[in-house]
């Protein structure tokens, strides 16, 4: 039986699934037919964590075709579901957690800056669907993190009050979103080291650290990191 007053909200990409190196792997592929930039590790590190759309902008600058963009965001996308619906791997501690806490009772949502597709490859390749009220993709809102609109919808599916919501996160965008949505937040050291973000009430090396109850004192309202 779900308790209605408190939930979780996690992010898919670095919190559920491993998926960064796929990522890697498949903006190398298009940046190579389609960017003229030499597309690193260290550019692709910034822009991990936003949606295809504005991490093109942000490769190309705010005057790049839309059509453009649209469609080599796109092409990303293809290539990485190609490569993931094989080869990505779950984040370890991250479907323990999730399975236990739909035990306990928590309302469970998953909040992605990636596509509805890409969304519905993890879910079903995981068998996770079961585990989850809600579940809100990029295609859903019109601003991307760091804008707190996806955290916000999904809150407003789930019926929970925002402020009984942990959002467990990898990047700082992610991070800035929950606490702009008045959410606490969890963040993982999976994609980025602890200096990178800043602005969690909790920060964890794995989530086969985190208990039920790290989750519950989180809704107590705390307003600085705490590092474990």
């Amino acid at each position: 039986m779900t308790t209605p007053n408190r939930a979780i909200i996690w992010d898919m990409d670095g919190v559920l699934v491993d998926s960064g190196d796929l990522h890697y792997e498949a903006w190398r592929e298009v940046a190579a037919t389609e960017l003229d930039i030499d597309f690193t590790r260290e550019l692709f590190d910034r822009i991990f964590g936003m949606s295809n759309v504005d991490s093109l902008y942000h490769l190309l600058g705010n005057d790049a075709n839309p059509e453009f963009v649209e469609r080599v965001g796109w092409q990303q996308d293809d290539v990485y579901r190609r490569l993931a619906a094989e080869r990505v791997q779950p984040i370890p501690g991250a479907f323990e957690l999730v399975r236990a806490c739909d035990a306990a009772g928590w309302r469970q949502a998953v909040a992605t800056s990636a596509p509805a597709e890409t969304l519905d490859l993890i879910l079903d390749k995981f068998d996770l669907r079961q585990h989850f009220d809600v579940a809100v993709s990029a295609d859903e809102v019109a601003r991307a993190k760091p804008d707190p609109a996806l955290f916000i919808l999904a809150a407003e599916r789930l019926g929970t009050p925002r402020e009984m919501c942990v959002v467990i996160e990898d990047s700082l965008n992610g991070v800035r979103a929950a606490r702009a949505a008045g959410m606490a937040c969890l963040a993982v050291t999976t994609t980025h080291d602890r200096s990178a973000l800043d602005g969690a009430n909790h920060i964890v090396d794995s989530l086969y650290d985190v208990t039920q109850a790290d989750l519950a004192a989180l809704l107590g309202g705390a307003q600085h990191s705490r590092e474990r």
